[in-house]
């Protein structure tokens, strides 16, 4: 997997091979920071908004997702702060 740590920035503070978006009103406003799990890395950071129904979405996904091949292991991290009843899905 390409930039798995976020290490190389594109543009519009995302990293190189990350995309993100929103749908039906919400917000998506991506930024990299300092990563607090890797020396010298990036942490890929999305400030969402007007998720306030069920048909709202903000997402980070992999843009090339033929990076794993079955039975491949994969691991991440994430911290969420967010409103109470916000629903999360990985």
């Amino acid at each position: 997997m390409y930039n798995p740590s976020f290490d190389v920035a594109g543009n519009d503070g995302l990293a190189i091979g990350w995309g993100s978006g929103a749908a039906n009103g919400a917000t998506a406003i991506p930024s990299l920071l300092p990563s607090t799990l890797a020396p010298g890395g990036l942490a890929q950071r999305l400030d969402m908004t007007q998720l306030d129904s069920a048909n709202k979405y903000a997402q980070l996904y992999l843009l090339n997702r033929s990076t794993f091949s079955a039975g491949q292991a994969a691991s991440g991290a994430v911290y969420f702060r967010a409103t109470a009843s916000l629903r999360v899905q990985l």
